[in-house]
């Protein structure tokens, strides 16, 4: 990783006074109560990953309103407390999003051409596997659902946006306020000491 898009990386960016964004700004005081804030990073907006077709920029289509406005504030998470971590996950910055949009297949196996079957916009264990959270357009209409994406491909309709971001939350707030201080110092010994500050390897895999 170039020094200069690490350092992007580590920034913190402002945020808005949202319920979501609270509920964000809890999970970060959390995490450094807990000393694992070494498992935040973010991602920055401008990372360049692969360039994607002209009609990649068509996902706009398919990012809801609530997940615009909550990257709007906070930015583009990576959060992990190993390398290829499964527990927690690094959302995409708008070109990693547009490319993974012609990489991910409909549920049937087809290939996406001129059109995405779906956004990937966070990816868990290792980006290269495709393997993460997706927006896939609704059937009746209404905003994108939040599903799993496993292998580059949908498997599990979730729910929108804000009360999947929510259970996630809930979710990661649990299982850090659970790591003992012998659990924490075994993550670290495992790291060699040095956290893991690409846990996904969002940029390592990037042209940045």
């Amino acid at each position: 990783m170039r020094p200069r898009a690490r350092e992007a990386a580590l920034s913190l960016p402002r945020m808005a006074d949202t319920p979501l964004v609270r509920a964000w700004r809890d999970l970060e005081q959390l995490l450094n109560s807990r000393g694992v804030e070494w498992a935040l990073h973010y991602a920055p907006a401008d990372l360049a990953w692969e360039r994607a077709p002209k009609w990649a920029s068509s996902i706009d289509a398919f990012l809801p309103a609530d997940y615009r406005a909550f990257v709007a504030a906070v930015g583009y998470p990576m959060l992990g407390f190993s390398l290829y971590c499964d527990a927690a996950w690094s959302f995409l910055p708008p070109n990693p999003r547009a490319f993974f949009a012609t990489q991910v297949f409909d549920r049937d196996g087809n290939e996406p051409d001129k059109r995405p079957f779906a956004v990937l916009f966070a990816a868990f264990h290792d980006l290269a596997d495709i393997t993460g959270y997706g927006f896939v357009p609704d059937s009746k209409g209404a905003e994108p659902i939040v599903w799993v994406v496993e292998d580059a491909m949908p498997r599990k309709k979730l729910a929108p946006f804000t009360p999947w971001m929510l259970g996630e939350l809930k979710r990661i707030g649990k299982h850090v306020a659970g790591l003992t201080p012998e659990a924490i110092a075994g993550l670290l010994a495992e790291q060699d000491g040095k956290p893991e500050p690409d846990p996904h390897r969002l940029i390592d895999y990037s042209e940045a």
